[in-house]
């Protein structure tokens, strides 16, 4: 996932396949990438009233020379940054549902399950996907 990452600037579903072009290049940095345990980390994902998911990389080169070291308490999937999330995960599945339906059809139905409440029926989720509302 680092190298990917590192490689591509993003990650997607097709990246894990075996016939993905840029599989080589992943498993070339997947071998010069070493990952070490942040005991504070693995602590505070356990603790459930914080439930961190935190990441740090720095980066050292081949002339020994490093990066800045960057860490990410809670990546933005993480209850704490919900509504930072939001625009992304509105863009995201606008862009996948559009793979099968209108672009006018993928907003409108981005904004009837996002409309959906925690104690809605699940029929109802199902009524939108069939558009029988």
């Amino acid at each position: 996932m680092v190298s990917a990452a590192l490689l591509f600037g993003e990650l997607k579903y097709e990246m894990y396949g075996d016939d993905f072009s840029g599989l080589n290049k992943i498993e070339s940095l997947r071998k010069k990438i070493f990952v070490s345990e942040d005991s504070n980390f693995t602590e505070n994902y356990y603790e459930f009233s914080k439930r961190h998911i935190s990441n740090s990389i720095e980066i050292v080169y081949d002339d020994n020379s490093t990066s800045e070291k960057i860490t990410i308490e809670n990546p933005i999937g993480h209850p704490s940054r919900r509504e930072e999330a939001i625009p992304l995960l509105k863009e995201k599945f606008i862009r996948n549902v559009q793979n099968v339906l209108s672009s006018e059809k993928s907003i409108s139905l981005w904004e009837q399950v996002i409309n959906l409440q925690k104690d809605d029926e699940l029929t109802k989720f199902f009524n939108i996907l069939q558009d029988d509302e």
